[in-house]
């Protein structure tokens, strides 16, 4: 598994965070699953795509979730999140270790 889900409450009902090099949209049956396992709400779930990247554009991705499934149609790239948001989850980069300078540029 290369990537961990931690919900989030208001506009996104769970952030996907990239851990690794492989491409989140490769794992969106692996991911689903584990939004069911979760019980996150249907609703805009929210990717980190910033390690996958190396921190390039298209950091952000939005997809809704079904309370099932991801739907593809609906995929938006962003940039355009609210720093509320980041900081909602900004203590869970700091527990898994990962460096918060690299991936939590403030936009």
């Amino acid at each position: 598994m290369n990537f961990y889900i931690h919900k989030l409450v208001g506009k996104y009902k769970a952030v996907v965070l990239s851990c690794g090099n492989g491409k989140l949209v490769d794992n969106f049956e692996e991911i689903e699953r584990e939004l069911v396992g979760f019980n996150v709400d249907n609703g805009l779930i929210l990717f980190d795509m910033a390690i996958c990247n190396d921190n390039e554009k298209n950091e952000f991705m939005e997809i809704y979730y079904d309370g099932d499934l991801l739907i593809d149609s609906s995929i938006l790239i962003t940039d355009n999140i609210d720093p509320e948001v980041l900081n909602q989850y900004k203590k869970f980069y700091i527990y898994l270790g990962i460096n918060e300078e690299k991936n939590l540029i403030m936009k």
